[in-house]
């Protein structure tokens, strides 16, 4: 029998705008809801007196880009901004590799997306068009990565109780988990990109396999983990480490 297992995914900040028609979808507000009206009411304030260089800086964006993050983000603040699933939403390179158009609700839910907004999602909970990092610092709430620390951890544990979760996320998103506390509640695994001489990958290449990767775990499950090969990426466990290494000529 194939192993239930969880994938802790990255959000994108390329995002699709607007929204789509269907039921609003939360499946982790009952663990993390206190910690989303204190986001709201600290991100509210930041926005009341927020100028256009402050929101370049807070959002990591400049020009229209960070206009359009403020914009986004006091549509998200007054409490009715257009929603759109998850999976809908995010539309970087990982997710567009992942194809998630394609699979079906119950693999959907497999897929949990931390987010400095939301704390995390499941690919199937609606979300509003945002921008914002866990990284960044909101007045009372201090480095948003340690504020939803405790929660984010909590809500993972409970979503995924007697499943496997898997982990690959990047260090910003791996930042706001606690991993000795969730590793006590689940099985938990990490996964590794690396470059043929075991460096830490960066760029379109080491993203576009992390999607690929990832569809094949829902696909294949974590049995047939150690089978991913694409574009000359191939993987091995390292005990409980899954180590994805790239072909000296995978594109980057």
């Amino acid at each position: 029998m194939s192993t239930d297992v969880v994938l802790l995914v990255p959000p994108s900040l390329s995002k699709t705008p607007g929204a789509r028609s269907g039921p609003t979808r939360d499946g982790l507000h009952r663990y993390l809801a206190p910690e989303r009206r204190a986001l709201l009411d600290a991100l509210r304030h930041e926005l009341d007196s927020l100028s256009l260089v402050g929101a370049e800086k807070l959002f990591k964006a400049s020009g229209a880009l960070a206009k359009h993050a403020r914009a986004t983000n006091r549509a998200l603040v007054e409490q009715k901004p257009p929603l759109m699933a998850a999976w809908a939403r995010y539309s970087g390179v990982v997710w567009e590799h992942l194809d998630p158009g394609t699979l079906d609700d119950e693999a959907l839910r497999k897929l949990l997306v931390p987010s400095a907004v939301y704390g995390v999602n499941l690919a199937t909970d609606t979300i509003a068009d945002h921008r914002l990092s866990f990284q960044a610092t909101l007045r009372g709430l201090g480095n948003l990565a340690g504020f939803w620390r405790p929660a984010v951890t909590t809500a993972i544990a409970r979503g995924a109780r007697g499943r496997v979760v898997l982990d690959l996320l990047p260090g910003e998103h791996a930042g706001a988990i606690d991993h000795t506390c969730l590793g006590a509640e689940v099985e938990l695994r990490r996964v590794r990109f690396l470059s043929p001489e075991g460096q830490k990958p960066i760029g379109h290449g080491a993203k576009a396999a992390k999607g690929k990767l990832a569809r094949w775990l829902l696909e294949e499950g974590l049995e047939g983990a150690a089978a991913f090969a694409w574009d000359g990426w191939h993987a091995t466990w390292q005990g409980p480490t899954l180590e994805v290494v790239a072909s000296p000529f995978s594109k980057k």
